[in-house]
């Protein structure tokens, strides 16, 4: 829990630090899913190599289609291990993932002052495009083609 207590990690994402009672709640209905045939959740925690201690995660929500499916990746580490690669080294992680088990098209939505998240994205070989969402986070995009 103390991973996500840090109020700035809310700067950008919106929100408050959760509860333990409202996390408890968060990670039942992620580990439950969507619910919906057409899209998949897939969640990991971020660990730090030297003690295992979580520092953040990484998810990326995937909505299944026929010719290609298309995946929604987020990332969040604590303020005190960011600027350490963690963020870089899981998304890609995620996305070689995606690589291998489907022909995927990647999004992030970023907003353009969090520039740690658009460092991390450019890494992973998204593009920002013109297209903002409702809260007016700029879309990022890259394709993902199977491997092998």
């Amino acid at each position: 829990m103390s991973v996500l207590a840090d109020a700035r990690i809310y700067e950008f994402i919106g929100g408050t630090a959760p509860t333990l009672p409202e996390l408890t709640q968060r990670y039942t209905q992620q580990v439950a899913g969507s619910g919906r045939s057409d899209e998949v959740w897939l969640n990991w925690i971020i660990r730090r190599r030297s003690d295992k201690q979580p520092i953040g995660y990484v998810q990326a929500t995937v909505a299944l289609r026929t010719s290609r499916s298309v995946a929604e990746l987020a990332w969040v580490i604590t303020p005190a291990h960011q600027g350490a690669g963690a963020a870089t080294e899981a998304a890609t992680a995620v996305a070689a993932h995606l690589r291998a088990n489907a022909d995927t098209e990647l999004h992030a939505h970023i907003a353009d002052t969090n520039v740690g998240s658009v460092k991390v994205a450019e890494r992973v070989g998204l593009v920002a495009t013109e297209a903002l969402n409702e809260e007016g986070e700029r879309l990022y995009v890259a394709m993902s083609r199977r491997s092998g």
